[in-house]
């Protein structure tokens, strides 16, 4: 089952009223429990690539990358350690342009503020896949467990990506970076 919907949300003036979802193949697990993950026809859609391997985080956090496309697609794997939180962090490079961040606090998946449970188990990496458009964020976590969607203002001149700690450590094992045709 393919679903498709439309995003809506947005901030007046913006000049539309919502935009198409990434279409994504609806399934249920051998649990009975269901899941969400995009089709892959998307992957043919893929640009220039930039990967990041192994980095280990320390109550910090560490730049990956600095885009100025305004289309993306993320795939981001780590192992949240112990630390309080741990995520990316999407920082605006003008001023005057909000960042934006997706953390994971070891029981709920913060994507720009709103919460999304995910259950998780100490030792259990934790696999993010992002899409970035201009106007909207698609959140995938572990598999399709959980997908969100947001409506959002993602910078508009340029951004870089941080993968981020917080009281305690964590350990990116892989992060790859796709501009979207």
């Amino acid at each position: 089952c393919i679903l498709l919907a439309w995003v809506r949300g947005f901030a007046p003036g913006r000049g539309w009223s919502g935009y198409l979802a990434v279409p994504r193949l609806f399934t249920v697990d051998a649990d009975y429990q269901p899941r969400q993950q995009p089709v892959a026809e998307l992957d043919q859609l893929r640009g220039a690539h930039h990967t990041v391997r192994d980095r280990q985080l320390d109550s910090n956090q560490i730049t990956l990358d600095r885009v100025n496309s305004a289309s993306l697609e993320i795939q981001v794997t780590f192992d949240p350690g112990d630390a309080a939180q741990s995520g990316l962090r999407f920082n605006a490079l003008s001023s005057g342009d909000r960042s934006l961040e997706i953390s994971f606090d070891r029981q709920v998946l913060l994507v720009d503020g709103v919460p999304a449970p995910l259950a998780w188990s100490p030792g259990e990496l934790l696999t993010l896949r992002v899409y970035l458009d201009g106007a909207g964020l698609e959140l995938f976590a572990n598999g399709g467990r959980v997908a969100v969607t947001r409506a959002v203002d993602l910078p508009v001149g340029g951004m870089e990506i941080a993968m981020l700690a917080r009281s305690g450590r964590a350990y990116l094992h892989s992060y790859d970076r796709w501009e979207m045709h």
